[in-house]
């Protein structure tokens, strides 16, 4: 059984649907991306495994656990983290005191949170007193991030990390992702609009267009693939 698995998902807001029948899967240990054009609903389906959405139909397996309609805070108890773009810093609080929401369910060990936080980012250590509107792009994301390890989740949902960052920060930023996967037992949801990073960094992919999984399997498959060439590869 899959660590995380999605089975004839139907999702969206309101009357509106935008997940159509989708189903994709998780092992342990792996990273999947998941890319497609805008609009193509990768963020709604992130949002619908970690709980922030409320499916139509269909379900979500956690840990051999059907997960449909659990809190997400209760989610990330159990080690299932969504973790946004930088935007979803709290900027009028420290950095230290954002990472410290990451370990609400754990104070007990926060001092060695902190310190494995900020081994793999370093400048957050640096920065920890600082108001976190204060950081860069770039900064910003390593903060969510950070702030979701604080959890020890088993899965983190990755939002587009290197939405608005310059060049120099997306390269940074996913040398510390490699990094820290190659460091932990983490498995990894990747939605990313760079998807020959993305390529890069996981073993298989899903392609989603209007909602619906057009493509799925392994990376250099999809990589060699017409439509991924054309559209999101430049090939």
């Amino acid at each position: 059984m899959a660590l995380l698995e999605v089975s004839g998902l139907n999702s969206g807001y309101g009357k509106l649907q935008v997940l159509w029948n989708i189903s994709m899967r998780l092992e342990a240990n792996e990273i999947v991306t998941v890319i497609g054009p805008n609009g193509a609903g990768k963020t709604t389906l992130l949002k619908t495994i970690a709980g922030i959405i409320k499916p139509f139909a269909g379900h979500v397996i956690y840990q051999n656990q059907f997960i449909n309609g659990i809190a997400p805070h209760k989610l990330v108890r159990k080690g299932l983290v969504y973790v946004p773009d930088g935007s979803g810093v709290f900027g009028n609080l420290t950095v230290l005191e954002n990472l410290s929401v990451g370990a609400y369910w754990h104070r007990s060990d926060l001092r060695e949170r902190l310190e494995r936080v900020y081994d793999f980012f370093p400048v957050l250590g640096e920065k920890s007193r600082q108001p976190a509107a204060t950081l860069s792009g770039g900064e910003k994301q390593m903060l969510v991030l950070g702030r979701a390890l604080m959890a020890e989740p088993k899965v983190i949902l990755l939002d587009e990390p290197s939405t608005g960052l310059s060049p120099i920060a997306v390269q940074n930023l996913y040398a510390m992702l490699e990094k820290l996967v190659s460091s932990t037992n983490l498995s990894v949801v990747l939605v990313e609009q760079d998807v020959s990073r993305a390529f890069r960094l996981a073993s298989r992919a899903y392609l989603l267009e209007a909602g619906k999984v057009r493509m799925e399997g392994p990376v250099n498959e999809l990589r060699m693939s017409e439509v991924v060439k054309k559209y999101f590869v430049g090939g």
